[in-house]
C-alpha cells in the first residue's frame, strides 16, 4: 500500500466517521501535499473555510458522497481543490480585496517621479 492509499483510508474512515479532516504534519498524521495529489487524481475534493477547515468529499469506491464534518461556523468556501483546478472564491474569501483607486496630488507625482517610479 503505497502513501497516498494510506492517506486515502485515513480520509474514508474520518469521513465514514463523521470526523474532522485530519491535519497535516506535524499537526496530524497526512503529509503535505497528499490530499492536494488526491484531489488531482479525482479521487476526493476539498473545500477549505475559515480558520483553515477542511471538508472532505470522497468521490470514489463504495463511500462516494461521504464527507468529513461540516464547517461548525457554516458559510461558503474560500477555496477548493478537485480534479479539474484550485478555484478560489474572491468575495467569501478571508482576504481582502484590493484597495479602491486613489488621487495623487500633483507634488505626489513629482516626488514619485524624483524617486524613479
Amino acid at each position: 500500500m503505497s502513501a497516498l492509499d494510506d492517506t486515502f483510508a485515513i480520509l474514508v474512515r474520518a469521513a465514514i466517521l463523521g470526523e474532522r479532516c485530519p491535519q497535516n504534519a506535524p499537526h496530524g498524521p497526512l503529509k503535505p501535499g497528499h490530499t492536494t495529489d488526491l484531489a488531482r487524481d479525482g479521487k476526493i475534493r476539498i473545500e477549505v473555510f475559515r480558520h483553515n477547515w477542511r471538508v472532505v468529499t470522497i468521490l470514489v469506491g463504495p463511500n462516494a458522497g461521504k464527507q468529513t464534518r461540516a464547517c461548525p461556523a457554516g458559510g461558503k468556501p474560500y477555496m477548493t481543490v478537485d480534479h479539474r483546478s484550485t478555484t478560489l472564491t474572491r468575495k467569501d474569501s478571508a482576504r481582502p480585496g484590493p484597495s479602491a483607486p486613489r488621487l495623487i496630488a500633483p507634488h505626489g507625482l513629482r516626488d514619485l517621479k524624483e524617486r524613479g517610479r
